[in-house]
């Protein structure tokens, strides 16, 4: 079955994103989510961390590059493969070392998770194994300094990932999200973000395997 991921949240987190991972399908009669040959628990921590070079959100007036992110969620639901959706809570989303090109700007404060959010990732099974789609509704908080003094700007909206089995990544190639209520009017109106996660892991497993999605 063709998995899919969508990370429900009012306002949530940019994109980032959540949860799937590849390696060997597990044996039958197993559950969604599977780590190194065991079912997931629940209260098991799944995270991840930035494989390409940046995480890069474009938009008219320049860019904002970060060289490092990760997030981190916690398993929901883990019901048996085929019979539900498998659901984690994301409860971190980090970026680091990042610039930004944005007209005006002068260096970038922080980016992160919407305060308050609890962003839910949910597997669904649609036809077809290969590849993996990941469907987020973000809201992220960037806040910029520039030359006047801090910038808050929120962006959200659906951006889909795909997921490689093999290489063990999540892929996000020109996903377009909006700015949300809550940013300055200086903020650019849009934006497409690109980035790509793995492996995407098991902390709590001795070992810490990757995820596989069944």
């Amino acid at each position: 079955m063709r998995k899919h991921i969508y990370l429900g949240a009012g306002a949530t987190a940019l994109a980032l994103l959540t949860a799937v991972a590849a390696g060997p399908a597990s044996a039958a009669g197993g559950d969604e989510l599977t780590a190194g040959g065991a079912n997931v628990a629940v209260g098991d921590v799944i995270s991840a961390t930035l494989s390409s070079p940046n995480a890069t959100f474009s938009t008219s007036s320049g860019n904002i590059s970060c060289t490092a992110s990760s997030f981190s969620s916690t398993d929901a639901t883990n019901p048996a493969e085929g019979t539900a959706e498998a659901t984690e809570t994301v409860h971190t989303l980090a970026f680091s070392s990042c610039t930004s090109t944005i007209f005006g700007t002068v260096s970038v404060k922080s980016v992160g998770l919407t305060a308050g959010t609890a962003p839910l990732a949910t597997v669904a099974d649609e036809p077809s194994d290969n590849p993996v789609d990941l469907n987020v509704s973000p809201s992220v908080k960037v806040v910029l300094n520039t030359i006047l003094g801090s910038v808050t700007c929120i962006y959200s909206g659906p951006v889909a990932g795909v997921v490689s089995n093999a290489a063990d990544t999540i892929t996000f190639t020109g996903q377009t999200v909006a700015k949300a209520p809550g940013s300055s009017a200086l903020c650019p109106s849009t934006g497409t973000f690109t980035a790509t996660y793995g492996n995407v892991v098991d902390q709590s497993i001795t070992g810490t395997p990757a995820i596989t999605v069944n």
